[in-house]
């Protein structure tokens, strides 16, 4: 058996793959999905995973979201690598238990960056610095994203620019309106979640 973490359009997925088995011609009704949970026992999903469903039979892959591994009743953390199992029915019964080879790894989503100041600014742009950081919930930093919320203005947060995460802890907004107030804040992003909020400054 194989499994795969990926994302699509900002959600966040896991899919689990498996071999479909020696079914002696009779053909497989249904697939069991156990997933491991953090005290390490193996739990049978039955409201991630429909094992009973036509597409889920035919392609052998179930997919679901990564937060609900976060949940009750698997409670798994940023960082932790889980282990699953999968068992087939037909007509002739149960087949054994067939563990998967290899492990999920569990991101997570976690609080934004750090220490955000205003190092300068003059009366139409702010330059901002924020802490290092390099990871989140298991997977590397990839980018940041910086807003801005102009309170004499639109009063939304607004999506301004996005910079890489390579070393690059700084950013300056520019073609401000003088004499607005402005708020700006950051989020990091890994490719599986962008995390909470940076506490924000004006």
């Amino acid at each position: 058996m194989y499994s795969d973490t990926y994302h699509d359009s900002g959600d966040n997925y896991v899919e689990i793959c498996w071999y479909e088995p020696y079914d002696k011609g009779t053909p497989i009704s249904s697939y069991t999905i156990y997933l491991e949970n953090s005290d390490w026992d193996f739990i049978e999903d039955t409201d991630l995973c429909d094992g009973s469903d036509a597409d889920v039979i035919s392609d052998q892959c179930c997919t679901f979201s990564l937060d609900a591994l976060h949940e009750d009743p698997y409670y798994w953390e940023g960082g932790d690598e889980m282990y699953w199992a999968v068992v087939a029915t037909n007509a002739e019964g149960d087949s054994d238990w067939t563990y998967s080879d290899d492990y999920i790894l569990i991101y997570s989503k976690e609080a934004g960056p750090t220490g955000i100041t205003v190092d300068e600014y003059d009366e139409d742009s702010v330059t901002i610095s924020w802490d290092a950081t390099t990871s989140m919930g298991g997977a590397d930093v990839e980018e940041f994203y910086l807003y801005v919320y102009n309170d004499s203005g639109s009063q939304t947060w607004e999506f301004e620019d996005s910079v890489i995460a390579a070393g690059s802890y700084t950013y300056t907004f520019e073609g401000l309106n003088a004499g607005d107030e402005y708020y700006f804040k950051v989020t990091s992003n890994t490719d599986y979640y962008e995390s909470y909020d940076s506490n924000s400054v004006f």
